[in-house]
């Protein structure tokens, strides 16, 4: 009879996969959607392909590195949602601080998001992946602008987006 735990590594191996799979899936359809609506409005053509086919000359291969540079904003998103968790289960709900959940483990998350986007940027890697952090800092630049732009234009809009939804919150059982 073969020891218990050989049972459990094709079991585990085949947990791993289905979810890095899952998140490869996930990531590829909202990278399409992306792109399929950036050239139904007319804007991917002229904005993003012509001018890396000048460069690269292969306007193929600008769907995987858009899926590699996409990726990394929406990190930085998860980044800063588990950065504030904790300021705002303080701020707003004092006594229902709990640290393991609500300062260790986005502690953890955001270790491992960092390390993340440490490996998109980092300009060591080969071509076209050397230059991602360039890509990157001009999204969050413009992204960043963008937020400035707004928040000059009407303060109040800010201010509703980051109040608008509490009332879907639901106490934790």
């Amino acid at each position: 009879m073969p020891p218990p735990w050989r049972c459990a590594v094709p079991r585990i191996a085949l947990v791993g996969f289905t979810s890095s799979f899952g998140c490869f899936i996930a990531a590829a359809n909202s990278q399409t959607r992306i792109t399929f609506n950036g050239a139904r409005a007319g804007l991917l053509v002229i904005l993003v392909v012509v001018p890396y086919f000048a460069l690269h000359g292969n306007a193929v291969a600008i769907f995987s590195d858009e899926a590699g540079i996409g990726t990394v904003p929406i990190l930085i998103v998860y980044l800063l949602a588990n950065i504030s968790l904790p300021f705002y289960v303080l701020a707003t709900n004092r006594s229902a601080f709990r640290p393991v959940r609500h300062a260790l483990v986005p502690l953890i998350g955001t270790a491992v998001l960092v390390y993340g986007v440490y490996e998109f940027v980092q300009p060591s890697q080969p071509p076209p992946g050397n230059v991602f952090w360039a890509w990157i800092l001009g999204i969050v630049l413009v992204a960043a602008v963008a937020t400035a732009i707004v928040y000059l234009r009407r303060p109040g809009a800010l201010q509703h987006a980051v109040t608008a939804g509490p009332e879907y919150i639901e106490a934790d059982a």
